[in-house]
């Protein structure tokens, strides 16, 4: 440095300082009065007090989901006793209240097919039945199924369908 640059450094020098100084300073004081006002017995109570309400608002929530819930179970309970549940599962009426839906002639052929050749996929039976789509003989497979008629048997990501009288099929 030259002779010239270096007053002018020292003066820059000096003045950053002075001015990191006040800031800290300014900063300081910011600090002192937020740490005062902590001290002040009156904050420390209205936060309590917003404590206290936000703790009684969650257990009145909390109440309310209990009533809720109490109300449910009841219902449950109601709805079990007029079907004549009690927990335990019973066995099926011997006769069904509902009259057993008639098969269309190509379900009869479906539920025909898988119990003598056993279970089959969609795939298998969009072949054998000539569908254009798979989602033809889903649909069937799957009303078959809610109706009873066969039984539902996963392995991996194909679904099988069997008949219940044939429980050896291939998602075991």
């Amino acid at each position: 440095m030259t002779s010239d640059e270096e007053p002018r450094f020292e003066e820059t020098f000096e003045s950053n300082v002075a001015d990191f100084k006040q800031q800290a300073s300014e900063e300081i004081l910011a600090v002192e009065k937020e740490i005062a006002k902590l001290r002040d017995p009156t904050v420390h109570a209205a936060l309590l007090f917003m404590s206290v309400k936000e703790k009684e608002n969650a257990n009145r929530l909390l109440k309310n989901i209990y009533a809720r819930l109490d109300q449910l179970e009841a219902q449950l309970k109601q709805i079990e006793s007029k079907i004549g549940k009690t927990g335990t599962r019973q066995a099926a009426p011997s006769a069904p209240a509902v009259p057993v839906p008639m098969l269309a002639e190509v379900d009869q052929k479906i539920v025909s097919f898988i119990k003598k050749h056993g279970p089959a996929s969609a795939e298998a039976i969009q072949a054998e039945f000539k569908y254009k789509g798979r989602n033809a003989a889903c649909a069937r497979l799957s009303k078959l199924a809610m109706l009873g008629k066969l039984v539902k048997q996963r392995a991996g990501k194909v679904i099988y369908y069997a008949h219940p009288e044939d429980q050896t099929g291939r998602g075991d």
